[in-house]
């Protein structure tokens, strides 16, 4: 993932415990904070994905009139996911259709690339449920393909995000193929040169083989018109020999 999506910032909760949970009272807090986990917190700018290092700034907390909770300021160290518009992400392949993509990024944001933010060379085959490369055979996406992508937008609603997102670069797309973000694409170089030399010799082979063919056909017509001649001379010599 990008520089900036995953932060680990430390925050402070003011947190109200039942009656019930005075005498655990880290424990209790343990339980409201899971609460927050895999939503996204407007306070923290992000999706809360964990959170560790839990402490009580007291053990003492403040009880209001009228009701019973007693309030608590409580430290923790917070994992935080916020994707933002241009991020590179890395998701999972869970829906394939004839005009999208669909993925699952960090098991828990959906993300959807429309066939318009999909470059050429990466064509819908709905018989295979799969995007297929027509550069590169071994590149194809469906279901369960690990995928490098862009991320064109981020739309959050309530608790919860989605993204829609872009394979338009050329070091986007299965993993397999284009490398992790920041990895070396060696192995995926040499393989795309081959293919393309092996595209180039069975393009020469075919014109070879045009080119004989024309050849070919060249000598016959030349061969047909030469016996047409000879045999219209020798039609002439019969009629000179019976006049």
């Amino acid at each position: 993932m990008s520089d900036g999506t995953l932060r680990r910032v430390k925050a402070q909760f003011q947190v109200s415990l039942h009656p019930a949970l005075s005498e655990t009272s880290l424990a209790g807090v343990e339980e409201l904070l899971n609460t927050l986990l895999l939503r996204y917190s407007e306070d923290l700018g992000g999706i809360v994905l964990a959170y560790g290092s839990t402490t009580l700034a007291s053990h003492r907390g403040l009880i209001q009139p009228y009701f019973p909770y007693t309030h608590v300021d409580v430290g923790a160290t917070v994992t935080l996911f916020n994707p933002k518009p241009g991020c590179r992400l890395v998701g999972v392949v869970n829906k394939v259709g004839r005009d999208f993509i669909g993925l699952l990024v960090a098991g828990i944001v959906n993300a959807s690339i429309g066939a318009d933010a999909i470059r050429a060379d990466l064509a819908s085959r709905p018989a295979q449920s799969a995007w297929v490369s027509l550069c590169n055979p071994r590149h194809v996406i469906s279901i369960g393909t690990t995928v490098v992508f862009d991320v064109l937008s981020v739309t959050q609603t309530g608790q919860f995000v989605s993204l829609k997102g872009a394979l338009r670069e050329p070091d986007t797309g299965a993993v397999e193929v284009v490398g992790y973000p920041g990895q070396p694409r060696k192995e995926v170089a040499v393989a795309e040169e081959a293919h393309k030399e092996e595209n180039g010799k069975s393009t020469a082979k075919r014109k070879r083989r045009e080119s004989a063919g024309d050849a070919a056909g060249e000598e016959a017509r030349e061969n047909g018109t030469k016996k047409k001649k000879k045999k219209e001379k020798t039609k002439t010599k019969k009629r000179s020999k019976d006049e």
